[in-house]
């Protein structure tokens, strides 16, 4: 199996932690012969574009990739991006040792470092991805708003060996979205998607904002995500237990096959991953 583990660019909620049980789902389906050449994917809120290419890796089905944020518009700036990223680290003074571990602690920026990071910015913002800067240099706080950022206290969380990063970069750039079709659609504009029987989707719904690194993105509740009507093979729902829940409800003629939980480091239930199949097709 193959398996992009981050997509180029750094995107908040990527799913990086379910996408090998999706695969391995996805790939028993196919055997099971649930999943055939007639199949294709959609991946409805497709943020990164992270599942989608994994799917292209892994499957030979039409792939639709739903970048409503126009992130593929901007993966041709990741290696200024991270060229521009590796300029600051080798003006600012390189990170110590945290105390508590062997990771590398952050610092604070003083004005005047503040200052001139912000100018270089300024200098080359129409050439380098923001909010992958931002997320470097504002404890990870991700925002598309350049404005945003000036407003905060920066600091140097910036990675090491970033010309190894850069060379990763590349080889994964070449192939990126190759052979994936690109729209850019509101999730309710896609009912002629989701009424194909031959259809099988991947909701990963930015519903909730169970945190505050992604306060620029648009959020839904459950109950708008909730108003669709899907009529495809199956689907997989990244979600909470009560979200899902709903689903498991109002799909009836579906069958919930596979749960996968993800733990946070403190022990907390923090997603769930469930895969749904039409119980006709199980027949």
């Amino acid at each position: 199996m193959k398996i992009y583990q981050l997509a180029p660019l750094p995107f908040h909620g990527q799913k990086r932690h379910f996408i090998k049980p999706s695969i391995e789902t996805i790939k028993l389906l196919e055997f099971q012969k649930i999943i055939n050449k007639d199949t294709f994917f959609l991946d409805v809120f497709g943020g990164s574009g992270l599942i989608s290419n994994n799917l292209r890796l892994n499957f030979r089905n039409r792939i639709i990739y739903n970048d409503f944020d126009n992130y593929s518009s901007e993966i041709h700036k990741t290696i200024n991006t991270y060229k521009f990223l590796n300029l600051i680290n080798q003006i600012l003074p390189q990170r110590s040792k945290s105390k508590n571990s062997n990771s590398l602690a952050y610092y604070y920026l003083n004005d005047r470092q503040r200052e001139f990071i912000l100018d270089m910015i300024d200098t080359f913002a129409a050439n380098i991805h923001i909010s992958t800067i931002c997320m470097y240099l504002s404890c990870f706080h991700i925002t598309k708003d350049l404005t945003a950022l000036k407003q905060k206290k920066l600091v140097n969380n910036l990675p090491v060996k970033i010309e190894k990063i850069i060379e990763k970069k590349r080889r994964v750039l070449k192939t990126w979205n190759n052979g994936i079709e690109i729209i850019s659609k509101d999730f309710s504009d896609l009912r002629d998607y989701y009424s194909q029987d031959n259809c099988f989707a991947i909701f990963d719904p930015p519903y909730r904002k169970r945190t505050k690194y992604c306060s620029n993105y648009k959020e839904y509740t459950f109950f708008d995500f909730n108003q669709i009507t899907f009529n495809g093979i199956g689907f997989v729902l990244y979600g909470y237990d009560e979200d899902i829940g709903i689903q498991d409800k109002k799909y009836q003629e579906y069958l919930n096959i596979k749960k996968n939980r993800r733990i946070n480091s403190k022990g907390m239930l923090n997603e769930r991953m469930s895969v749904f199949v039409r119980k006709d097709a199980l027949d």
